[in-house]
């Protein structure tokens, strides 16, 4: 869980927040647990345990993270942040192979879908997005 991140809490500020990831029409992601894995392997402060949890954290930030993975492909994620800064977010998306326009996930405990254009406007700020490529 996101340090002060309680569960069932609403957006309370920039970059937090609780969802579903899912890929394309709410279908699996175009990647399998252990290329997802081998990527996650390689970053400094991301701590991944076997049974696909994974912790990273940065100055300020935290997400935390459950991998649901079936016939060799990544099901959904359940992402939980606490002041993520949007160039994570992107990082994460390019990783998981997440194009603009693809994917879609569902906002907790509202259980809203959202398409991750609508998502990230309602999470980050305008001059955020504009800067989002920004290194995390």
């Amino acid at each position: 869980r996101a340090v002060g991140c309680s569960r069932g809490a609403a957006v309370s500020s920039e970059g937090d927040f609780h969802v579903h990831l899912f890929g394309h029409h709410r279908g699996p992601l175009a990647i399998s647990f252990e290329q997802l894995e081998a990527r996650l392997a390689e970053v400094p402060r991301l701590y991944f345990e076997p049974d696909g949890s994974f912790v990273w954290r940065g100055e300020g930030w935290q997400l935390d993270a459950m991998i649901y993975d079936h016939d060799g492909r990544l099901q959904s994620i359940d992402l939980k942040a606490q002041r993520l800064p949007l160039a994570v977010w992107v990082r994460l998306l390019g990783w998981l192979r997440l194009e603009p326009g693809e994917g879609e996930l569902q906002r907790l405990p509202a259980g809203q879908w959202q398409d991750l254009q609508t998502f990230e406007a309602s999470v980050w700020s305008q001059s955020d997005r504009t800067a989002g490529s920004a290194s995390p």
